[in-house]
């Protein structure tokens, strides 16, 4: 259901490097240390934050439209919140003027699941950006930190790490975000260069655990991005297919039943 959903609203692209277009976001015994670096498997997999019950601050996906499908709810906690990126843009462009530039300037992120051997593995992205008047947001609080354990990857600045702090403090005050437990059957699609979301921590028991559905789309009237993201979406033209992994791999539309037969 939600793939034929996703694929009448655009492309869905895929999101680990198994190819899959659908992930399911719920809690594994992975430990957290090893979610929130990514940490490489035997079977050639790697860790990801949404394996635990831990909290998400705030941050957006590699894709221009992100959905989350509700299967079922944690018996506590769970609660989805999303936040307005450039009300954000505006406050800080207002009140610390000099932190809202150093924000327009590049920040190294780590790169999960891309090791190559004698290679920095980060990209250059900043968190605000700004194309043929189209404005953008993007920031993965902690690819960024991760960045910083890695050997030969610049070292955050003092205003970088001031302006992170900003953004960071401004985008929980609750003026700005949206509070949401999705229940079974809730599906919310969101636009990832103008939302940041996140989620609390939760609880699960035997007979009730937290699952979601996620897709990431690519959409035919997707805004144009600076060239800086193609590092990131693969294509920062205006409709393109993009975003994702394996980003120079356009996905395969399935097959409807009537071209089964």
């Amino acid at each position: 259901l939600l793939l034929r959903i996703s694929w009448s609203i655009g492309s869905p692209v895929f999101q680990d490097n198994r190819q899959n277009q659908i992930v399911d976001i719920r809690a594994t015994e992975t430990p957290l240390i090893d979610a929130v670096t990514y940490k490489h498997r035997q079977d050639g997999t790697y860790s990801r934050p949404y394996e635990t019950r831990a909290a998400f601050t705030f941050h957006s996906d590699p894709c221009d439209v992100a959905g989350l499908m509700c299967l079922s709810t944690a018996s506590k906690g769970g609660t989805s919140f999303f936040c307005n990126s450039f009300a954000i843009h505006e406050t800080i462009k207002e009140s610390h003027p000099e932190e809202w530039q150093q924000l327009y300037r590049p920040y190294p992120y780590a790169r999960p699941g891309n090791h190559q051997e004698g290679k920095r593995n980060v990209h250059e992205i900043p968190v605000f950006s700004q194309q043929k008047g189209h404005f953008k947001a993007h920031i993965v609080p902690e690819l960024i930190r991760i960045s910083q354990t890695q050997p030969g990857v610049p070292r955050l600045s003092t205003w970088q790490k001031s302006a992170l702090s900003v953004i960071e403090n401004v985008a929980t005050q609750k003026k700005f975000c949206f509070f949401l437990k999705l229940l079974p059957g809730d599906l919310i699609l969101m636009n990832n260069h103008l939302v940041f979301h996140g989620r609390d921590t939760y609880q699960d028991i035997p007979d009730q655990h937290r699952h979601l559905l996620r897709v990431w789309l690519s959409v035919p009237n997707s805004r144009p991005l600076h060239p800086i993201h193609q590092h990131w979406f693969g294509n920062p033209f205006p409709g393109a297919i993009r975003g994702g992994y394996f980003r120079s791999r356009p996905p395969v539309r399935p097959l409807t039943p009537s071209k089964l037969n």
